[in-house]
């Protein structure tokens, strides 16, 4: 989050003013502070900072960041926005003199379907966008929460898996289909969300013998194979050596209605 009033501040989600540690970005926001009558009233731009492509910094870091994209407008010069649907929202953020040789842009907003936008992305392949935000255009903004209005599809390398069951401890249980039909696919660290995927989950009958679980997640409540959930391999050291080797990321979600 930017907040713009007598000085520039770039606040991380932990609520940490970075400001001092992308300079250049700060100068290039210190431009859009309001000036004139609007001295000294608050403007709120919600920010996503650019990293270097992969490659060109090999120790990539907050530091290293090239620029900013804005993507919505919670407040401007002292006027609450978050009421206003995100079109009205969007329509007075490209209304700001930002400048791509300052390193900010008004992140690209078009309407269409999720499902049209993420077949043109992956049709894209490494020229397209890393993540689409989609989010529908009569959406307040609701800062902190999360909603079904906003969904973010990442392209982050990951794979898809059947759920099978949630240990006690709240790690999932996976499954790889196969030609031969479902064997065992590995564990994730135990996760947050394991409640909401149990309440998409029908109880069915152990779906493999033999897994090779951690006996300290507990007991396995069993699942139907009929969730599937998208994971990204767990690269922390020492994952992967007789326990959990998968992180979670999101429960699919069915894109075509």
């Amino acid at each position: 989050m930017v907040v713009l009033d007598d000085r520039v501040r770039i606040r991380t989600r932990a609520g940490r003013d970075v400001a001092r540690i992308v300079p250049a970005i700060a100068a290039a926001f210190d431009r859009l502070r309001p000036r004139g009558a609007a001295a000294g009233t608050t403007t709120i731009l919600d920010v996503l900072l650019r990293a270097p492509l992969p490659g060109e910094d090999p120790n990539p870091g907050l530091a290293a960041a090239t620029g900013a994209d804005l993507i919505d407008l919670p407040c401007s010069s002292g006027h609450d926005r978050t009421s206003a649907p995100l079109r009205a929202r969007i329509e007075e953020l490209r209304g700001f003199e930002v400048r791509e040789r300052d390193g900010l842009r008004v992140a690209s907003a078009f309407p269409g379907l999720a499902a049209d936008v993420l077949r043109q992305a992956n049709f894209a392949g490494a020229a397209g966008a890393s993540a689409l935000l989609a989010r529908r255009e009569g959406s307040p903004y609701r800062p902190g929460l999360r909603t079904p209005d906003w969904r973010l599809f990442s392209a982050e390398p990951g794979c898809e898996l059947v759920l099978c069951g949630i240990t006690a401890e709240g790690a999932l249980v996976l499954g790889a289909p196969t030609a031969h039909g479902l064997v065992f696919g590995g564990t994730t660290w135990p996760t947050r969300e394991w409640r909401d995927l149990a309440a998409r989950c029908r109880e069915g009958a152990p779906a493999f013998e033999g897994a090779r679980i951690w006996p300290s997640l507990g007991p396995i409540a069993w699942a139907a194979p009929e969730v599937w959930v998208r994971v990204r391999r767990d690269e922390r050291p020492g994952a992967g050596t007789g326990g959990p080797s998968w992180r979670f990321v999101r429960c699919q979600e069915d894109l075509s209605a």
